[in-house]
This record gives C-alpha cells, sequence and structure tokens, in this order.
C-alpha cells in the first residue's frame, strides 16, 4: 500500500500543473511522463509478485483514484498543490488497501 500511495504522489505530479507558486509547483515540474513509467513498473512488479492478479487490480483502481485527485484539484483550485500531493498519497494508500484486504 505505501508502494501504491508514492506512485500516486508521482501520477498525480506528472499529470497535473502547478496551482501556484511554491514547493509543491517544483516537484510538479520535475515530473515527468517517464517518472511516471519509472514509478508505476517498480510499483507493478513487486504487485504482481506478492499479490498476483489482485496486485495488478489494486493498481488499477490506485490509478484511477490519481486521475480522479488530478480532475478535481484542476477544475477545483486550477492545479496540483503540496497538499493535493499529500492527499493524494493518502488516498493511493487506501484505495490499495481497499481491494488488496477485500
Amino acid at each position: 500500500s505505501e508502494m501504491f500511495a508514492k506512485m500516486c504522489i508521482v501520477a498525480v505530479a506528472a499529470l497535473g500543473r502547478p496551482a501556484a507558486p511554491g514547493s509543491g509547483a517544483e516537484f510538479v515540474k520535475f515530473a515527468c511522463k517517464k517518472r511516471l513509467a519509472v514509478a508505476v513498473a517498480l510499483a507493478l512488479i513487486p504487485a504482481w509478485l506478492v499479490f498476483g492478479y489482485d496486485g495488478l487490480v489494486a493498481a488499477g483502481v490506485v490509478g484511477v483514484a490519481c486521475l480522479l485527485v488530478v480532475a478535481i484539484s484542476h477544475k477545483k483550485i486550477g492545479g496540483i498543490t503540496g497538499d493535493v500531493m499529500g492527499a493524494s498519497n493518502e488516498i493511493g494508500r487506501l484505495a490499495s488497501m481497499a481491494v488488496l484486504v477485500y
């Protein structure tokens, strides 16, 4: 779950745009699709090895949760902030736990 939580932060940063200047904006500027691909691969491989199909389902659910966070934050506050990335960490953890525990 912690691995998926960190993947969610990278996904939100890579897919979003900064809402305002600040430390969160620097992370969003640094993130890119290449780093997202590495983060996803580093999450999927152990998820598959440890949980099998359930690990891949958890990754998919976390991916959808990340897309929702990006869409909602762009609509409501105009982009991604450090607080949004922190919230995405918790949402990613919760989403993966919900799938893996069920």
